[in-house]
Parts: C-alpha cells; sequence; structure tokens
C-alpha cells in the first residue's frame, strides 16, 4: 500500500474529492511532549472540522506528561491516557470523538505503553489500540507480545486498527526484527498503511511510525504522511471507508390490521367456540381448534406484508 506525502491543504482537497460512506479515520503521531505541542494541536481539529473533516481518532506518543489532562482537552474529544509508570516522559493519550460509546479493554494490557478501545455504538464493533516501543527495550521480547494479543482477540469478530510508533526500521525489511514484525501483523492478516519515511533528519529517512488495518466489508483505503513541523516524527493519517453507499437491506413485516369492529368479530366467533373446548381430548382434535381459529383469525384480520428499508 502506497502512502504519499501531503500538505494541509492537499488533504483537505484529498478528502473532497475522495467522499467514502460509512468510514473511520484516524491521524497518528508522536508528538514529542503534549504541554509543549499542546497550543499546536488544539486548533488542528478545528480547522479540519471548518473543511468538514473530522478525524474519528487522534493517536499521540510521547506525550511526556502525568498531569493536569483537563488542560489538554480538545472540542468534540474524549481523552484517554496511559503514562509510563512513575515517569513523567513517555506516555500515549488517545481522543476519541464524542460521538462514539467505548471501553477500555483492560484485558490487553500486555505492553509497556499502550492504550486499546473498544468502539460499541457502530454495525461492527472496532478495535482501536496504540502501541509505543521504546527504542531501549528488548526488540525481540516487544514483538513477542502481538502474540498473545492475537490469541485473545482472536475468535472476536472486530475491525482491527493500530497505530504503532514501534521503533522498528520498516524500510530495512531484510533484517531479522523488521521481518518479524512485519510477518506477526500479516499472519492475523492486519496490513501496513504506511510506505514512506515518517522520521526525516539532516542525516537520515526512517519508517518507523505505521498504522495497520484488518477492517471487513470496507474497500477503500486513503493513507498517507503529513508535512507537518509538530516534531522529529510526521504525522500519520488514514481513511477507510467505501466507495459506494451502503444500500439498506428491505425487510418484510407481517400484521394484522386490528381495529374495534375486527374485535368484536373475532370475539363473538372466540365465545361461541367456549362449548366445544371442553370436548377437546385429542391432540388431532385441538390441532383442528387450533386450524379453525387460525382460519376465522385470518378473514376478519388477513395477514398482510410491508416492506421497509
Amino acid at each position: 500500500m502506497d502512502s504519499n506525502y501531503y500538505e494541509l491543504d492537499q488533504l483537505i482537497t484529498l478528502h473532497g474529492s475522495h467522499p467514502l460512506h460509512d468510514k473511520y479515520s484516524a491521524i497518528d503521531m508522536n508528538i514529542r511532549s503534549l504541554p509543549e505541542k499542546c497550543i499546536i494541536l488544539k486548533p488542528f481539529p478545528a480547522r479540519l472540522v471548518e473543511s468538514k473533516i473530522k478525524f474519528d481518532f487522534i493517536l499521540l506518543y510521547e506525550i511526556l506528561t502525568n498531569n493536569n489532562f483537563d488542560l489538554y482537552n480538545i472540542a468534540g474529544y474524549n481523552l484517554v491516557c496511559r503514562n509510563r509508570k512513575h515517569m513523567k516522559v513517555g506516555g500515549v493519550d488517545m481522543y476519541v470523538s464524542d460521538r462514539y460509546e467505548y471501553v477500555v479493554r483492560e484485558d490487553l494490557s500486555l505492553f509497556e505503553e499502550h492504550i486499546f478501545l473498544e468502539i460499541i455504538n457502530v454495525r461492527n464493533k472496532i478495535l482501536i489500540g496504540e502501541v509505543y516501543r521504546d527504542p531501549n527495550a528488548n526488540c525481540q521480547e516487544s514483538i513477542a507480545k502481538y502474540d498473545p494479543l492475537w490469541n485473545r482477540i482472536n475468535d472476536e469478530n472486530v475491525d482491527l486498527i493500530i497505530g504503532t510508533d514501534q521503533n522498528i526500521k520498516y524500510l530495512n525489511i531484510d533484517t531479522n526484527h523488521a521481518t518479524d514484525m512485519f510477518n506477526r501483523f500479516l499472519s492475523v492478516w492486519m496490513v501496513p498503511t504506511i510506505s514512506r519515511p515518517t522520521r526525516i533528519t539532516y542525516t537520515s529517512a526512517t519508517l518507523v511510525d505505521n498504522v495497520y488495518v484488518r477492517i471487513n466489508k470496507l474497500d477503500e483505503t486513503l493513507s498517507g504522511i503529513l508535512s507537518i513541523d509538530l516534531s522529529d516524527h510526521l504525522p500519520l493519517f488514514i481513511d477507510m471507508g467505501s466507495k459506494n453507499k451502503r444500500k439498506p437491506k428491505s425487510r418484510t413485516f407481517k400484521y394484522r390490521k386490528l381495529d374495534e369492529n375486527t374485535f368484536k368479530n373475532i370475539k363473538s366467533f372466540y365465545v361461541s367456540l367456549i362449548g366445544h373446548v371442553l370436548i377437546i381430548s385429542t391432540l388431532k382434535n385441538h390441532e383442528k381448534f387450533v386450524d379453525i381459529i387460525h382460519e376465522y383469525t385470518d378473514t376478519y384480520a388477513p395477514l398482510s406484508s410491508s416492506y421497509r428499508t
């Protein structure tokens, strides 16, 4: 999956020229200190909203704070945070559009810095997560933690979106760690959506950030990298949806038209049958009796069909 670089104005144009239905969208970035970048971050969603763009999820890494989270609220979003224990550095948080209901999946607490949420008020449940790997952590041990994650969610019918600042150089795919990471995600049909460098300095360009997806029944994915100078990592974005608006399925409803006169006729008929109830002693006679009730009910209040979408 190819992913280009976009200026913010180009992103707005891209959204306008590729309208998607039933879509989910996310932006993913290593912000390198939320307190320092908050003054830049807060107006960012508002500017997109003016252009009729609102990301469903905003995933941040290395927020470098562990208190006063009320200072970092963004209008239209709920904030979920998780920090490194006993440290002010590192930490991750996720802004979730307030149109979603969610539960925090504590049973998936397998990583040092992560958030996993289950979005529940959607057609098909979404499990969205973010995982940050400290570059000083043992690489093989960090990669191996995905195995129990797959085992725990293997039987769940959920769409998956997992953002990562994995600190593994994906462009060096011939190395053991990059190959191992790629294969573990691919083994559960999760596809990386970013294919170009996300951390660019004067001396290097590396692909260390990515967003992996496994979405059922969506046929279009737009992903890319934003050329915005927030930190030494460039923000990533992804839109997933359908090109064509899903047509609601037609359903057939059965009903009887009941009014005061109908009830009166049915009641009179049932009263006339009371004497016959006492002589019903066999299953065969009982079935015949039920057939008579259905026949006269259909006479006075026939069953009709209605087709709705």
